[in-house]
């Protein structure tokens, strides 16, 4: 049985998000969340995700019920607290009791950890999963599909590093003491406190930085050399092993001696000008992606998207290329969509795998 209060404050959410909350339901709502740092927590992050779709209050309360029984598997220990991440059980249960508002799927809220080691602690994500952490210094983010945040023992303490593959929107808490870095394979991105996505899946063998608030620094790391670059909002940079690409700039690119580099021949920075706002970033609002993606670089996103195993049979399709912004469930809605609008492709699924012909 879900706690009285507990329920009074997912049915208040309800109406808040919907927007036929009325006055005094309103201030109940200010009460409840005054009351109890994860509930206010809560609210703030829901606040800020867009909410497209909802559940009936019986299907809420159903699945509110439900996560207590899943989550008391794999809440943190409040004794070891390695990343000091969220307060334990309590606030797992409110999260999971909320989630139902995206249809991200159960586990988006989840902050718990995956797998732990003597040097790191892993906050890890599956095929077809998304997930929403938050670090005992009080920065915050989501994890998407396939990828591994490793953080270092001691984080937010002696230092706030950690290693990134696969990709990751970081929300970080300002500590002029203690930068926070994030290295990948070829890069080390070092912030005081901003906004930021970064991707690094190792099959796309580069990684791609995307500034959204405040300044980060980037080192790009390649052929035994390396050089920091100053990013500005609105900056999207690509550091692969042979060059560094300014993919999209809103008001400058700059060495760490702070000398611009916008001119298409200066050194290793090629910039490429698109009119794309955002689409780096719309995988946290639960939409996939494509821009200007050949065949054979979707498959691989929607292979992590939807956990499906892809096959392109008709090799010469792979070099097509596509543009769009998908929400479908499944991934062979996405193509029955591009099928629609005169894409010469067809598929057929075998034993949970999809071929493309």
């Amino acid at each position: 049985m879900t706690n009285p209060i507990d329920q009074q404050y997912l049915d208040l959410l309800n109406k808040y998000f919907q927007g036929n909350i009325s006055p005094e339901e309103n201030d109940t709502l200010e009460k409840l969340i005054r009351e109890d740092n994860d509930r206010e927590l809560l609210f703030h992050y829901l606040k800020n995700t867009p909410l497209e779709r909802y559940k009936s209050p019986q299907e809420i309360k159903q699945i509110y019920d439900r996560s207590k029984t899943i989550f008391q598997d794999y809440a943190i220990d409040d004794t070891s607290k390695p990343l000091g991440i969220i307060k334990i059980k309590k606030h797992l249960y409110m999260v999971a009791a909320v989630a139902v508002f995206f249809l991200i799927g159960a586990w988006l809220f989840s902050s718990y950890l995956n797998g732990r080691s003597e040097q790191w602690d892993l906050i890890q994500t599956t095929k077809g999963e998304r997930r929403f952490f938050k670090l005992g210094d009080g920065s915050e983010g989501w994890l998407n599909s396939e990828s591994c945040l490793k953080v270092k023992k001691g984080y937010g303490v002696a230092h706030r590093q950690m290693e990134l593959t696969g990709e990751a929107y970081f929300i970080v808490t300002k500590n002029q003491q203690l930068p926070f870095i994030v290295k990948t394979n070829n890069t080390e991105v070092k912030v005081l406190g901003t906004v930021f996505n970064l991707k690094s899946y190792p099959e796309d063998q580069s990684t791609v930085a995307t500034l959204v608030e405040g300044k980060i620094m980037l080192r790009s790391e390649g052929q035994g050399t390396s050089k920091d670059y100053i990013l500005a909002p609105g900056d999207i940079v690509k550091v692969s092993e042979t060059s560094t690409e300014l993919l999209q700039h809103h008001k400058t690119l700059k060495d760490k001696n702070s000398k611009p580099i916008l001119e298409a021949n200066s050194g290793a920075i090629q910039p490429q000008l698109h009119n794309d706002d955002g689409l780096e970033l719309l995988w946290i609002k639960n939409k996939l992606v494509f821009n200007g993606d050949r065949l054979t670089e979707m498959t691989k996103k929607m292979e992590r998207w939807y956990n499906k195993t892809i096959i392109i049979q008709t090799k010469s399709l792979g070099d097509r290329s596509f543009t769009g912004v998908f929400e479908e469930d499944r991934c062979e809605q996405v193509l029955d969509l591009l099928k629609a609008t005169g894409v010469p492709i067809d598929y057929e699924v075998k034993n949970d795998t999809l071929y493309i012909k």
